[in-house]
C-alpha cells in the first residue's frame, strides 16, 4: 500500500496535520469486488449508507450530550445540518470530536491500571472490529512505546459513556458527507492519475462503511478510503 495524505495535499491545510483525516491509499492487491454498496450503520439500527446515493444528515438536536464540546461558527453541533458544511468546516468538526473523544477515553483509561487492561495487537483489535463495528477501540497512551508496540489497542465497548457512544454517531455522520466523500475520492483519482493507474468505477463499503474500496472496470481493488471514525483501530 501507498499512503496517501488527502489534506497534505492541500498545502493551505497543511496547518491541520496532527488533527488530519485517516488518509487514502493505493492498492496494489487483486481480487473480485463484491457488487452491494449498501451497509448498515453499526450505530444507527437499521438505517444505511449508499455511498453513491449518500442519505440526509441533518442533525438538529441530535446530539444532546454533545452541547457545545463541537461546534460549528458558533453553533451546538446539534443544530446543524452536516450536508451543508464543507470539507473544511468538517476538518473543524473532526478536531473536535476527537479532542472530546480523547479527553474521556482518558478518564476511563485512568480508572484501569494499565498493566491491568486487557491489551490487543494490531491484528486483532482489526478482527474484532470487522467483525463487530461496534466496537470501540482506542490506542493505549500510557505503555511505554519502544516496548509494547505490537500490543498497544484496548477495547471500550463495555465502558464508553453516552456522550463518548454521540461523539462515535457524530464521527460516522460527518464521514458520510457528500462533501467528505469528494474530497477523498477526488484525491483518490488524482493520485491514480499521478502513478498512470486505472480509474474507479466502483466504491464499495466495508466493516459497517469505516473503510471504502475503489475497484476499476476489471474488479480490481485498486484503493481504498478510510473513514475518519473515533474508536476504529488505524
Amino acid at each position: 500500500m501507498t499512503d496517501l495524505d488527502p489534506i497534505a495535499a492541500d498545502s493551505d491545510r497543511a496547518s491541520y496535520a496532527e488533527t488530519r483525516l485517516d488518509g487514502i491509499e493505493l492498492a496494489d492487491s487483486r481480487r473480485e469486488a463484491p457488487r452491494s454498496a449498501e451497509v448498515d450503520s453499526p450505530m444507527r439500527g437499521d438505517s444505511q449508507i449508499d455511498v453513491n446515493q449518500g442519505e440526509s444528515t441533518t442533525v438538529q438536536d441530535s446530539f444532546p450530550l454533545i452541547g457545545d464540546a463541537v461546534v460549528v461558527d458558533g453553533v451546538p453541533i446539534g443544530q446543524v445540518d452536516l450536508d451543508t458544511l464543507d470539507f473544511d468546516a468538517i476538518l473543524t468538526v473532526v478536531r473536535q470530536t476527537k479532542d472530546r473523544a480523547a479527553a474521556i477515553e482518558r478518564e476511563l483509561l485512568s480508572a484501569v491500571p494499565v498493566f491491568a487492561r486487557e491489551h490487543l495487537t494490531i491484528d486483532e483489535a482489526r478482527e474484532r472490529f470487522s467483525s463487530d463495528p461496534g466496537t470501540y477501540i482506542v490506542q493505549d497512551p500510557d505503555l511505554p512505546w519502544e516496548r509494547y508496540a505490537d500490543i498497544r489497542y484496548v477495547d471500550l465497548s463495555v465502558n464508553a459513556t453516552p456522550e463518548l457512544r454521540e461523539l462515535r454517531e457524530l464521527s460516522i455522520q460527518v464521514s458520510a458527507t457528500q462533501a467528505y466523500f469528494d474530497h477523498q475520492s477526488n484525491t483518490m483519482a488524482e493520485s491514480l492519475e499521478n502513478y498512470e493507474m486505472p480509474g474507479i468505477v466502483e466504491w464499495v463499503p466495508i466493516d459497517g462503511g469505516a473503510t471504502i474500496i475503489g475497484y476499476d472496470a476489471a474488479g480490481n481493488e485498486i484503493g481504498k478510503i478510510s473513514s475518519d471514525w473515533i474508536g476504529k483501530p488505524r
